[in-house]
């Protein structure tokens, strides 16, 4: 038997929390026509949590039951707040959150866990990622931002002009909103001008290359 690599044994933690849900939810017949899209989720399945092994075999055994302590240990100190998904982990947290709806996701798709198929394990993973996506608008290598209840705020790094979440920039940049006010960085000090749009209201930045960096802010009307 070959041995799966730790990669694809483990890559189900490499794609987002979201992606991880598209194990637990399934597709039904209303959504698919054909079977395309459900063959292809069950390849994604196969690529993301790997295939071929014996969860009663080591090192599996062993490795699929800390997997399910750990989960079970995430699901019974989830305690979503307004500022929070863990009350250990608050927002903005692009890294531990994240793995720990993995581990979930992981220990309610793979056997031999002692969660495999939980209904309550489902549901508390996709609580956790809806509740995750609620606050942290994108994660990606051109756009991280993040919406923060319980201070008011939303903050953005743009490294491309773009939009997320009713904030637009022209350009690259990093942009906070908090209360009546609006913040503006040319972190790459390049900017002659920059144009940043928040909820209709339009603001233009002119020789941010100049401020080396500075943050520039404006009151919201």
């Amino acid at each position: 038997m070959q041995r799966p690599t730790r990669r694809s044994f483990l890559r189900l933690g490499g794609v987002t929390a979201a992606g991880a849900l598209g194990a637990l939810v399934p597709a039904g017949p209303a959504h698919t026509p054909d079977d395309s899209f459900l063959r292809l989720r069950r390849r994604w399945r196969e690529v993301t949590v790997g295939g071929g092994y014996d969860p009663a075999a080591e090192p599996y055994w062993t490795w699929l039951a800390r997997l399910g302590r750990t989960a079970a240990r995430h699901r019974d100190t989830m305690a979503p707040g307004r500022a929070w998904l863990w009350p250990d982990q608050a927002f903005p947290s692009f890294v531990t959150t994240p793995r720990r709806l993995r581990a979930m996701a992981q220990a309610y798709v793979l056997e031999g866990t002692g969660l495999t198929g939980d209904a309550g394990l489902a549901a508390a993973v996709a609580e956790g990622v809806d509740h995750y996506r609620r606050s942290v608008l994108a994660n990606t290598d051109r756009l991280q931002a993040v919406h923060v209840p319980s201070l008011g705020l939303t903050a953005a790094n743009f490294w491309d002009a773009g939009t997320v979440a009713g904030l637009t920039a022209s350009a690259p940049c990093a942009v906070l909103v908090r209360g009546d006010a609006l913040t503006v960085s040319d972190p790459r000090r390049d900017l002659d001008e920059l144009t940043v749009t928040w909820a209709g209201e339009r603001f233009t930045f002119d020789g941010l290359a100049g401020r080396e960096g500075a943050s520039t802010t404006v009151r919201l009307r």
